[in-house]
């Protein structure tokens, strides 16, 4: 039997510690165990470990919007100016929150010897670094928006006059990120359901094991057969293609609050002429004709979103100036602004972007 040495908690999982008398090569095996795994299996861990945190920012998050909401019917004008703060502040205290973990981060591995490291805490030093990188190139961006927009305060807080009616007229509209929550909420739970599906798809396998013994100068064999679970080829295609079509519902999901929220919008101000009438009847509306006409609209503008996002956020922090054909010709087109075209005249999703690239 080996000996029990003084162990410590190392990802949830007890490991020698470095002051015992445990040998250097076994120290090193047990880490080697703890970089085994791979990188898809250490998301779906972090996943788990922190899934708590995850739901209560998430509450955090829509009790904030709530709130801002509920600011936007009794003092547009002052919300205006305290949005561009609260932005403006935090995003500056996310970076530097950033900025911090990975020098925390940095200096952790700095000083842990190297039979002791850990590839997951190289792997968080890096991406900390490029996070911290890109945080801090987004929050130059939105400096210069809120400075540019603290000169037009007065336009801004007419923006949110109008969205305040919007909003007074359609209380029923409260409901609808509730709604889109629980349905991100079910489809998070339905996923996490198939990743451990595939994280146990496996296949068994038999193999016959042939041992040799000697006892008192004599050679007998002893023959088992060992069954052990063999993990699929195509689950590591799976894993990928898996988390592609997560973030894409996910996107289509977000997609229909927002053509929802449009063609309410839409109803409201040029059916209604902006009056306090409509109703539940008016977000029912959009619902139906989002169903029925514009679904296969949402669906691809989801799609080329998701796929554009980040080509077109990285040409826009980069500061190019002689924009590339590509950019011109297509990715400046593609955003959540074409529902709103949708809406208005009924067409499907590319036409729609492009009248808002040339409009807006």
């Amino acid at each position: 039997m080996l000996p029990v040495f003084q162990s410590d908690q190392v990802l949830n999982r007890c490991v020698p510690s470095a002051n015992s008398s445990v040998p250097t090569d076994v120290l090193r095996s047990f880490y080697e165990i703890l970089n085994s795994p791979a990188a898809l299996e250490q998301l779906v861990a972090d996943l788990y470990r922190t899934w708590r945190l995850i739901f209560i920012l998430s509450f955090v998050s829509f009790m904030l919007a709530l709130v801002m909401i509920l600011l936007l019917s009794f003092a547009t004008a002052a919300i205006a100016v305290t949005f561009t703060v609260v932005v403006s502040v935090a995003s500056v205290a996310g970076t530097l929150a950033l900025w911090w973990a990975y020098l925390e981060t940095k200096w952790l591995l700095d000083e842990t010897p190297i039979e002791q490291m850990l590839e997951e805490t190289a792997t968080n030093e890096r991406w900390l670094l490029i996070l911290a990188v890109f945080a801090t190139l987004v929050t130059l961006v939105l400096l210069c928006l809120a400075a540019h927009v603290a000169k037009n305060v007065k336009t801004l807080a007419a923006l949110f006059k109008e969205a305040s009616g919007f909003i007074k007229a359609l209380p029923s509209l409260y409901l609808q990120p509730i709604i889109t929550v629980a349905v991100l909420l079910s489809l998070f739970c339905a996923w996490m359901y198939v990743v451990l599906c595939l994280a146990t798809a496996t296949t068994p396998e038999a193999r016959q094991i042939i041992l040799y013994t000697e006892d008192s100068n004599m050679t007998s064999v002893n023959k088992f057969t060992l069954l052990q679970f063999v993990e699929l080829s195509w689950v590591r295609f799976g894993w990928w293609i898996y988390l592609i079509a997560l973030v894409w519902v996910s996107e289509l999901v977000l997609s229909c609050q927002q053509m929802t929220s449009a063609g309410a919008l839409v109803d409201w101000y040029f059916l209604t002429s902006g009056r306090r009438d409509g109703g539940a009847r008016l977000l029912l509306t959009s619902v139906r004709r989002l169903v029925w006409y514009h679904l296969g609209s949402v669906a691809l503008g989801s799609l080329l979103i998701a796929l554009f996002k980040l080509p077109r956020l990285a040409l826009r922090l980069l500061g190019i100036k002689q924009k590339p054909l590509c950019y011109e010709r297509g990715l400046r087109y593609v955003n959540h602004n074409a529902y709103a075209v949708i809406a208005i005249e009924g067409i499907d999703f590319c036409p729609s972007a492009r009248v808002v690239g040339l409009r807006i």
